[in-house]
């Protein structure tokens, strides 16, 4: 970062990660304070980089959950709605608070769907609903035939909660 014969305007990417993981800071409000501090205009793009320098990158971390989905899921057909919500299903039963987005307020019915069908996927037919059979158990994909489940820790972010069983059609 910086033109040369300047300072950098960010501190070194261990200062960032000590900042970033000593407590709450985002990225977004690590940029803000730098802006503030330096005069420059700072993105929280520009955090990222710098910390990515490093190999840090939390939020990489986060997503690698997705990688248990078991289909191959061609380019671009991951951004479909069933796809979206299938990723914020696992980011709530992961522990994270969704209920004020978008997605999170369509997971109810989103569930409550899953609870006579299972979604699936393939290239041709893309992500589709199909009847719920007992072979399902209560998770709300299909597992492919022949492929292994993941540990019980991972398997739980593709079960349906308790409480969608509760929930009126």
């Amino acid at each position: 970062m910086g033109t040369p014969g300047r300072p950098p305007i960010l501190p070194d990417a261990y200062e960032l990660k000590n900042i970033h993981s000593a407590g709450g800071v985002t990225y977004a409000q690590m940029a803000e304070y730098f802006s503030r501090e330096t005069g420059e205009k700072i993105t929280e793009q520009a955090v990222q980089w710098r910390l990515a320098s490093i190999g840090y990158m939390p939020k990489a971390e986060g997503r690698a959950k997705y990688k248990f989905i078991p289909y191959d899921i061609q380019p671009g057909d991951g951004q479909a709605r069933q796809a979206q919500l299938l990723r914020c299903h696992m980011r709530d039963m992961d522990g994270e608070d969704v209920s004020g987005t978008k997605l999170g307020r369509e997971l109810p019915g989103f569930r409550r769907r899953l609870r006579h069908s299972v979604l699936v996927y393939d290239a041709t037919w893309k992500w589709r609903f199909v009847r719920r059979e007992p072979s399902d158990e209560d998770l709300v994909i299909r597992w492919p035939e022949g492929l292994d489940k993941p540990s019980e820790e991972f398997l739980k972010l593709f079960r349906l909660p308790p409480e969608a069983d509760d929930q009126e059609s």
